[in-house]
């Protein structure tokens, strides 16, 4: 008896499994492929041509972006925007008026740069005369000192000026030709100067 229950009981779970996948597969776990969901075809030889509703935007394959090289406002356009044009071709026409007030402007700032060249060429020049005049100057002194120490020596020589008036004069003699090398040495620096500022 207890084997039959086990058999009755055995067939009953096992029905029951059955019934329950049926169940899960069927109404639970999402058929992959519908009804509805695939169409079928007479298959003839030849081409393969179907066609298909969509929307969407058709690109050129190659574009060319144009930048004017100047601001300015557009006057007419000749083409539209991805038309095919010839080399040399005109597309549109610009409003000269922003660009010649460019032009103006950047003459009218040249023109200043070129009086603001002018003015230190004329500076460099007025400096260079003063420096000159300068050398010029410290050379005249050192050939007077020169020449007023050779009276001095035939002086000392019959005693008629002291040995420490002799010195004196000597030694404004090199301090004079000292001052001519400094000043030689700064007039260089400052033509060096000028000439670097006129380059710019």
């Amino acid at each position: 008896m207890k084997k039959k229950l086990y058999v009755i009981l055995s067939v009953i779970i096992g029905l029951f499994l059955i019934y329950a996948l049926y169940y899960v597969f069927r109404f639970i776990v999402p058929p992959t492929l519908g009804p509805g969901g695939y169409e079928t075809a007479v298959v003839d030889r030849g081409l393969v041509m179907k066609t298909a509703n969509a929307e969407g935007f058709v690109e050129p394959e190659n574009e060319v972006l144009l930048r004017s090289p100047a601001s300015s406002v557009i006057k007419k356009i000749f083409n539209e925007p991805g038309s095919y044009v010839d080399l040399g071709e005109v597309i549109l026409i610009l409003d000269p008026k922003p660009i010649e007030y460019e032009i103006e402007n950047l003459e009218d700032q040249l023109a200043v740069k070129r009086n603001n060249l002018h003015k230190n060429r004329l500076n460099a020049q007025s400096i260079g005369v003063d420096l000159e005049y300068n050398v010029e100057m410290k050379k005249l002194k050192i050939a007077s000192i020169k020449s007023e120490l050779a009276d001095q020596e035939q002086l000392l020589e019959v005693g008629g000026i002291s040995t420490a008036r002799y010195e004196k004069t000597k030694q404004e003699l090199v301090f004079t030709e000292k001052d001519l090398e400094m000043i030689l040495k700064k007039n260089s620096i400052r033509l060096r100067q000028l000439e670097a500022e006129e380059k710019g």
